[in-house]
C-alpha cells in the first residue's frame, strides 16, 4: 500500500495563458461597442459636481468639490428682468429619479434659474467659461421646462477656438419627491441641440443628460426662449459635473492580474 500522497496534476501553464488571452480578447472586443456615452463605468468612475460660490448674483463662479472654481457663470441677451435671487442652489436626492440615471449616485446639486418677463417677452443666455480640471468630460443635466409656455433650450459647447464641440444624448429621467416633481416628457433635437417640452400640459418636465467628452471643451452655451412666458417668471435647472473615468488600460491590467491570480491559486 502506498503512502504517497496523491495530488493533481500541475496546471498546464499554456492552458492558462490561453484563458488569458481569451479574457483579454473578450474585452477588448467589447470596447470599441461601448458607446463614449456609457460613463457610469462602476464606482471607480467620479462625478463631480459643481456649485455656486459666495454670492448667487451673475456673474458668479462655480467651485468643484474641493473648493477650486472650475466654472464661471453670466447671464446675457436678456429680454425680460433678472431680480434677486433669479439663480439660486437646488440639491435633487438619489432617492427620488422615478428613471434610471447615466450615474453612479444621483444625488446633486444644481442651479434653478427663474426669470421674469417684460412687456411679454422672456429669452435670455446662459454663458459658462468651463475648466475640467483635468477630468475627462462635462456631465450636463437639465430639466424644469414649462410645456404650456413652449419653453426651449438650446445647448451649444464650444472649445478654445471657438469651434463646436457636440455632446451625446443620454436619455431622459424623471425626479419626484411626492411634490414640485419634475414629471413632464423632455425632447432632445439633436439637429438643432434643443431642449422643449414634448407636450403642453403645465408643470415642469423631466431632466435631459448631455455628455461632453472632448477635453478641448472651454465653453457651454444656453439660450432659453419662452413663447408665452408666465407673468410670475420661469427658466431651468441645471446641473454640472465633472467626470472622472478610469484608463481603460488600467481596467485591463487589473483583469489581467486577476487572471494570473487565479491561475497560480490551481
Amino acid at each position: 500500500m502506498s503512502l504517497k500522497p496523491t495530488c493533481p496534476p500541475p496546471a498546464n501553464p499554456m492552458t492558462s495563458f490561453a484563458f488569458l488571452s481569451v479574457a483579454l480578447c473578450a474585452v477588448l472586443l467589447t470596447l470599441p461597442s461601448l458607446p463614449a456615452a456609457i460613463i457610469d463605468l462602476g464606482p471607480s468612475s467620479r462625478v463631480d459636481w459643481l456649485a455656486a460660490s459666495g454670492s448667487e448674483v451673475s456673474p458668479f463662479s462655480l467651485t468643484d468639490e474641493a473648493g477650486t472654481i472650475a466654472a464661471g457663470l453670466e447671464i446675457g441677451g436678456l429680454e425680460g428682468q433678472s431680480p434677486p435671487g433669479a439663480i439660486s442652489s437646488t440639491f435633487l436626492s438619489s432617492t427620488h429619479w422615478v428613471t434610471a440615471v447615466p450615474t453612479e449616485n444621483g444625488t446633486l446639486t444644481a442651479l434653478r434659474f427663474r426669470l421674469l418677463p417684460s412687456a411679454g417677452t422672456l429669452r435670455f443666455e446662459t454663458s459658462l467659461a468651463i475648466s475640467l480640471l483635468g477630468a475627462d468630460g462635462l456631465l450636463l443635466c437639465v430639466g424644469g421646462l414649462d410645456g404650456q409656455t413652449g419653453a426651449t433650450l438650446q445647448v451649444r459647447g464650444l472649445d478654445a477656438s471657438g469651434d463646436v464641440v457636440v455632446p451625446e444624448y443620454l436619455g431622459a429621467a424623471a425626479w419626484n419627491p411626492g411634490t414640485g416633481g419634475y414629471l413632464n416628457p423632455l425632447s432632445w433635437s439633436s439637429d438643432t441641440r434643443t431642449f422643449q417640452a414634448s407636450g403642453t400640459t403645465s408643470g415642469t418636465t423631466e431632466f435631459g443628460w448631455l455628455w461632453f467628452a472632448s477635453n478641448d471643451l472651454a465653453k457651454v452655451e444656453l439660450g432659453y426662449r419662452s413663447v408665452t412666458p408666465r407673468f410670475s417668471g420661469e427658466g431651468f435647472v441645471l446641473g454640472l459635473g465633472l467626470v472622472t473615468i478610469p484608463e481603460p488600460g488600467s481596467a485591463l491590467l487589473l483583469l489581467a492580474s486577476a487572471v494570473i491570480a487565479a491561475g497560480r491559486r490551481r
